[in-house]
């Protein structure tokens, strides 16, 4: 990336600076401002790649790092001297630009990475496997119902927001190694085994890998519970994991619910895996009750922003506009919470 920038001509050096947003955030009051000037200083003329950039948008001093970041980033030293690349989740990341809309100006490009295809993931599988020094025979011949079963596994993960592809593939490659050296163990008695290794390949059964992949499954499933919205959807990934591993445990609301062209979900999994959901008259009600709640809210924000409007702007001459729980002026420097605000409407009605 560096050196593409550096080729045309925009960058000084080919070089790419790397830090995660913990490097941006201080831990006290006027210890954050420094610390973001000093990862940009150290990136002037080059790219700096802010990896984990979504952990921004929590609480804290993240308001104070984003808003010295694009302080600089407008000033004459820093302006068009220097590439900065905010990495992460795809919704992650929208979340961050929702409770910080000021990035948006700096930052108007987005570079989307879909999720891997399934036949890649099985090519990613089998090198990690090989370098980990094991061998999975079933993985060799494509149409074979270890390789196919493997197969609809990865399609069933990518649907998942928290599946990170290689990265995912990786540990899973780790979790297999463990298992084939564990059924070596197993196979030939501890010592035996032990004495027999001396750089031989270790042969992993189909078992053991369904075993890894389910708990991999586990995982994201876990994930994704903790996100109501997705609720629906991973529902209906449960049940078709369900059809692919019948031992994998199910909760009871996956167990009791078919799995139909009209019911909770329908399902093409393969390569191009289709999902199409739609609720059952239970989700229906809850999804109802969830919209007025979100609709009455919205009513209280935007009051409080018609509120702001008539109040005027800011000290300085800005504008105010909503950033997370409450409301801060463009300019950045002023801040004001919902309770502050509802607290002066209280305070000032007729």
């Amino acid at each position: 990336m560096g050196q593409l920038f550096y080729d045309m001509g925009f960058l000084s050096s080919p070089e790419v600076v790397e830090c995660s947003a913990a490097d941006l955030i201080g831990e006290y009051v006027g210890h954050t401002s420094p610390k973001t000037k000093r990862q940009l200083e150290k990136a002037l003329g080059k790219v700096l790649f802010i990896d984990e950039a979504y952990r921004l948008k929590d609480c804290g001093y993240s308001s104070e790092a984003i808003n010295e970041m694009i302080y600089l980033l407008s000033q004459p030293r820093f302006l068009g001297k220097i590439i900065v690349i905010l990495a992460g989740h795809t919704r992650d990341m929208d979340d961050l630009r929702t409770t910080r809309p000021n990035l948006s100006t700096f930052f108007p490009e987005d570079i989307v990475f879909e999720n891997i295809q399934a036949q890649d993931s099985m090519r990613i599988l089998q090198r990690e496997l090989t370098e980990q020094k094991v061998t999975a025979s079933f993985l060799m011949d494509p149409k074979s119902e270890g390789s196919i079963r493997i197969m609809k596994w990865f399609s069933l993960y990518r649907q998942y927001p928290s599946w990170a592809n290689a990265k995912d593939i990786k540990t899973l490659a780790q979790q297999m190694a463990r298992a084939a050296y564990a059924h070596h163990v197993a196979s030939r008695g501890n010592a035996a085994a032990h004495g027999s290794l001396s750089g031989d390949m270790l042969s992993l059964p189909l078992n053991p890998a369904l075993d890894c992949m389910t708990k991999m499954f586990e995982q994201h499933r876990s994930r994704a519970s903790e996100h109501a919205k997705h609720e629906a959807a991973n529902q209906a990934l449960i049940k078709m994991a369900y059809k692919l591993q019948p031992n994998c445990p199910l909760p009871p609301t996956a167990v009791d619910t078919e799995l139909t062209t009209d019911g909770i979900a329908k399902f093409d999994i393969g390569d191009n895996a289709e999902i199409s959901l739609d609720a059952s008259e239970s989700k229906d009600k809850k999804k109802a009750e969830s919209d007025e709640n979100k609709s009455k809210e919205k009513k209280k924000e935007e009051t409080m922003g018609q509120y702001l409007g008539r109040l005027g702007p800011c000290p300085a001459g800005f504008a105010w506009h909503e950033e997370g729980t409450g409301w801060r002026c463009d300019g950045g420097s002023h801040f004001m919470s919902g309770e502050q605000v509802a607290k002066l409407q209280l305070e000032n009605m007729p």
